[in-house]
């Protein structure tokens, strides 16, 4: 037992447990030293297939384990590339031709992703891959990236302008309602007034002798005018 400050004595743990909580640290820092050594090695290439058409290529990705599944799992296509991001797992594969980047389409299941994309000029190709030099490869890729970029700022700056558009439509339509709804109300009361005038008017003819005045003028109100 250990006397403590306050002169009150307390049980000391047996020196086999202070040895097993040593032996968890340990093994905790070890643990914790694995992981952040695991950050830093080189990522994975995933096995893969591919069958073609003369239209298309489909690329079947394999993932040992769900990763597949996981919300970090990328895939990116251009004209010229297919990358897939999925940690510890990376793929890109430089295609032997260019490809219509707007079709192409990945699906993600738990264990592999398959890619469809579908060739600029018809007919079969002699493998997957190119077989330009490295620089060419470079590049190319970087060539195509940038257009996708383009395209990309393209059609979202036309998403933006027709969303302004539809909001400009809304924000019209919504005023023409309430314009004929408040034209309503005003020739309304407009009219009940009118009638309240002409029968007074009548009241005080009569009363005075005078023939009544034959016709009358248009009723038009503010937002007559504004049609």
């Amino acid at each position: 037992r250990l006397e403590t400050e306050t002169g009150a004595f307390v049980a000391a743990a047996p020196p086999q447990a202070r040895t097993r909580a040593k032996d968890t640290h340990e093994q905790s820092r070890a643990e914790s030293e694995s992981e952040r050594r695991g950050e830093d090695r080189m990522p994975l290439t995933p096995a893969y297939t591919w069958v073609q058409d003369d239209t298309s290529a489909t690329i079947s990705i394999s993932l040992p384990s769900s990763a597949a599944a996981s919300r970090n799992t990328r895939v990116e296509c251009t004209e010229a590339a297919v990358k897939l991001t999925c940690p510890p797992y990376f793929l890109q594969l430089d295609l032997f031709g260019d490809v219509d980047d707007g079709r192409s389409k990945a699906t993600i299941d738990a264990r592999s992703v398959e890619v469809v994309v579908y060739k600029k000029a018809s007919g079969q190709w002699p493998g997957l891959k190119t077989t330009l030099p490295a620089d060419e490869v470079k590049a190319r890729r970087a060539a195509a990236a940038a257009a996708k970029e383009q395209r990309d700022a393209a059609a979202l700056d036309d998403k933006r302008e027709k969303k302004r558009q539809d909001d400009d439509y809304v924000f019209h339509k919504q005023w023409d309602l309430e314009k004929d709804e408040k034209r309503t109300i005003e020739r309304l009361a407009a009219e009940h007034k009118r009638a309240a005038e002409k029968e007074l008017y009548k009241w005080a003819d009569d009363a005075e002798g005078r023939a009544a005045p034959e016709g009358e003028d248009e009723l038009v109100t503010y937002f007559d005018k504004q049609l």
